[in-house]
């Protein structure tokens, strides 16, 4: 019938939560960080093995600690990128590739995908990030990466939140424990939303990246290599027992899928150029249809 088959497709489409999150070694020799403000001068701090008085500094420098940040409330200090310089190498780390292919899923592969970095977060205590999501208006930003280093401190559980699904991460506890230098890491697209509990004691040091694909011009890989994630053999075959199903839109119509990502859409935009940013399974769905032969294009849906 067409109700089961409805429901095979939408079981296909049940896929891996849009975040994902653990724990990377790091070099000793690539963690010290150096500021400036127009009160401190130039200063330095040690990421993996601080000393109290360069967290209480670094904390002092990022005054004042109260700040809005989109649609959620945030009390924690905070450095633009343009006031501090790292040794620390995200690249290096091997973690763009590895969240790049968790959150995009076969989407990832021949795909160039890059940061950026652009803050740097101190929380103290009772300092936490109220829920919310971080916008970008820009259409190769797919999602976020904050990196967690192991300064000592309580609290400060990581939320991260889309729809029915949620992760809650104890960085503090699983950094404590670590026998080696370890950092933690999250990553999440931009509908994601996120929340940090006060902290307790200490103090949580992060660095924010945005991460996105690179284009077509500046990518080194010339070719696109296309592999079907987990879900796509499944959902080719229930999409096409449903559309070769007689008894299914017998005179012809149209199938929508809603968009389980979000977006950046203006006014002034035409959607359908969108068709090459689809990411996770959205793209899947677009590269069925495409195997399947059968036509598709973005519309916008208005509700009565």
């Amino acid at each position: 019938s067409m109700s089961d088959g409805l429901a095979r497709i939408r079981a296909a489409l049940n896929v891996r939560p849009p975040y994902c999150s653990g724990t990377c070694e790091v070099a000793v020799e690539q963690s010290t960080l150096f500021y400036s403000t127009a009160t401190t001068g130039v200063r330095k701090i040690n990421l993996l093995f601080p000393t109290q008085y360069q967290l209480e500094s670094l904390h002092e420098a990022c005054q004042p600690a109260a700040y809005s940040h989109d649609d959620g409330e945030v009390w924690a200090g905070r450095l633009d990128a343009t006031a501090f310089a790292t040794q620390f190498s995200l690249e290096n780390t091997g973690l763009v590739d590895a969240v790049g292919q968790s959150l995009l899923e076969s989407m990832a592969i021949g795909r160039d995908i890059r940061s950026e970095l652009y803050e740097l977060n101190i929380y103290g205590a009772s300092n936490y990030i109220g829920p919310h999501k971080s916008a970008t208006n820009s259409d190769k930003i797919f999602g976020f990466l904050d990196i967690v280093f192991p300064t000592p401190h309580t609290g400060g559980t990581c939320s991260l939140r889309n729809n029915e699904n949620e992760c809650r991460v104890d960085f503090a506890t699983m950094l404590s424990e670590a026998q080696t230098p370890l950092v933690g890491y999250a990553a999440y697209f931009n509908e994601v939303q996120r929340e940090i509990d006060p902290i307790t004691s200490g103090y949580r040091l992060t660095l924010s990246y945005k991460l996105y694909v690179a284009s077509s011009g500046d990518s080194p890989s010339a070719t696109m290599i296309w592999a079907p994630g987990p879900s796509e053999p499944s959902l080719e075959t229930a999409l096409a027992e449903f559309v070769n199903d007689p008894k299914v839109l017998p005179n012809g119509g149209y199938l929508g899928f809603g968009l389980r990502h979000q977006y950046p859409v203006s006014s002034e935009m035409r959607v359908d150029t969108l068709r090459s940013c689809l990411k996770g399974s959205d793209a899947i769905i677009t590269r069925v249809l495409n195997k399947l032969h059968l036509s598709w294009s973005l519309r916008v849906l208005y509700r009565d």
